[in-house]
């Protein structure tokens, strides 16, 4: 475990928005520019001597890939440019790198464990880092890290998030491997049905070897003939949603409109959020309101760290120490999404003089967002 200074970076979405990668892609050539033992300044009124050292450990806070809804529902480019992603953060002269999966990249927690990229080990963390509640120590001071879903009363359950997993790929993916099966899938509920007269007449006869084999064709057929049943309910689906009275839809749930027909299997994940959405989810929200409006629970809190590092809701700040008496500091780094109104392309750095709260600009420069920082 390295104590140096973190550089923290999350919700990238690879794959979501055209345009973000090579963003991305910039900053880490930026960032690789930066030789062990210089600096970049990035100073404010209050701290006029503050600098941007090479990063010891790189932490990378989830939702770094789209696996629930990409562009053009290619889950090929999120995965391509988050290679691509990897390669240029395997040149960067740093120690040590975290993954944390989040809610949108929740599949690779089934691949926790540490690997090698480059000369640098890589943690890939289920839920948050470190293991220990207390955090890490950097400058005197505890943090710990993690996505930021856990405050989210839908996503914050394992078995949600491994169940969106499995809908959003698994069914996607049988979906338009076999587009066809939903054109005569009926065929095939049909045969199933017409299978199971004489397969329970064989296991109550003398034939009843043959049993097995007739069950497996049967459940074959069912399966065949259940994607006809779900293409044809999803047809209603325009009907269904106009009984319903249209919420105004943010910009980043654009790709999965309700009134689309017919709704695809590799849809229902972001249709699950876009649904929370109508009633209340984190997205969007401050630290001030996560708490208000009952998100975060100090009752329920098992953190002992004083600092919290996250993402997920996309909105970048740091906040004072125990702020709102829950004896903690909340710092949110942002995401690298533009189409939502929030301020773009955050990272946090921290080291021994505590968190700053950085954007990566267009012109190639890094600016500090003091105005942020509540208590940085």
């Amino acid at each position: 475990m390295v104590n140096g200074p973190f550089l923290v970076v999350s919700d990238t979405h690879f794959g979501l928005e055209p345009g973000t990668y090579e963003r991305f892609q910039n900053f880490l050539k930026w960032l690789g520019t930066i030789k062990p033992g210089e600096s970049v300044p990035i100073p404010t009124a209050d701290d006029p001597h503050r600098v941007l050292k090479t990063p010891q450990t790189i932490a990378l806070l989830g939702d770094i890939l789209e696996l629930w809804g990409p562009d053009r529902e290619d889950f090929t480019e999120s995965v391509k440019e988050a290679f691509g992603g990897f390669e240029m953060l395997s040149t960067l002269p740093c120690k040590e790198m975290i993954y944390i999966s989040g809610n949108h990249d929740h599949l690779t927690s089934w691949y926790n464990g540490p690997y090698k990229l480059g000369d640098s080990p890589l943690e890939v963390c289920a839920d948050h880092y470190p293991d220990d509640r207390g955090g890490v120590e950097i400058g005197g001071e505890r943090y710990f890290f993690l996505h930021g879903h856990q405050f989210d009363p839908i996503f914050k359950h394992r078995s949600m998030l491994q169940f969106l997993d499995f809908i959003g790929l698994a069914a996607w993916n049988s979906h338009e491997a076999s587009p066809w099966l939903g054109r005569v899938g009926f065929v095939f509920l049909v045969l199933a049905l017409a299978f199971l007269t004489p397969l329970l007449s064989l296991i109550r006869g003398s034939l009843w070897f043959v049993a097995p084999v007739l069950f497996v064709v049967s459940a074959i057929l069912v399966t065949l003939g259940l994607a006809w049943v779900w293409r044809q309910i999803t047809k209603l689906w325009p009907f269904i949603h106009r009984l319903s009275p249209e919420p105004s839809v943010p910009a980043q749930h654009a790709n999965y409109d309700a009134k689309r027909s017919p709704l695809k299997p590799s849809d229902f994940p972001r249709y699950v959020e876009y649904q929370a959405t109508r009633r209340g989810r984190t997205r969007g929200l401050s630290v001030q309101e996560l708490i208000e409006q009952g998100y975060y629970s100090k009752r329920r809190d098992s953190i002992t760290a004083q600092n919290v590092v996250l993402g997920h809701t996309h909105v970048p700040e740091i906040t004072a120490p125990d702020y709102h008496g829950t004896g903690k500091r909340f710092i949110n780094d942002g995401s690298w999404v533009s189409g939502e109104g929030h301020t773009h392309d955050t990272f946090v750095y921290i080291d021994d003089k505590g968190p700053c709260l950085l954007q990566w600009r267009a012109d190639g420069t890094v600016q500090r967002l003091a105005e942020l920082e509540e208590g940085a």
